[in-house]
This record gives C-alpha cells, structure tokens and sequence, in this order.
C-alpha cells in the first residue's frame, strides 16, 4: 500500500500475476478483503460463463 495525504494506493497480486489496484480515501477500511473478494467473484464469473475469460486475458493485456 502507497499512502499519500489524499489517498491511499491498495494493490492485490494474484499467483497469476494479475493485479488489482484500486485507490481509495485515507479513511477506507478493509480494502484488502475488498480485492480478494473482487477477484474471487471474477474467478465465479469466470467459471460459469467461460466467454468471459477472452475478455478478463484482453484486460490483462491491457494492464500497465
């Protein structure tokens, strides 16, 4: 996590090397448990409707 005066900078790294990144006020709690629970409903998601893995490996891709 980077700190600033404004906002705080989270980032979740998967054991694919994915990763989320959300910034969020000074005050936000729980922000980890957020991100893991953001990627464990896109890996749902993904499981159920296997279109949607074209559209989270373009999004990888796109990634900086």
């Amino acid at each position: 996590m980077l700190e600033a005066d404004a906002f705080d900078l989270h980032c979740l790294q998967t054991l694919t090397g994915t990763k989320f990144v959300v910034t969020t006020y000074p005050q936000a709690k729980d922000v980890d448990t957020v991100l893991r629970n953001m990627y464990v409903d896109i890996i749902h998601t993904c499981l159920w409707l296997p279109s949607c893995l074209t559209y989270v490996s373009d999004f990888e891709c796109m990634q900086i």
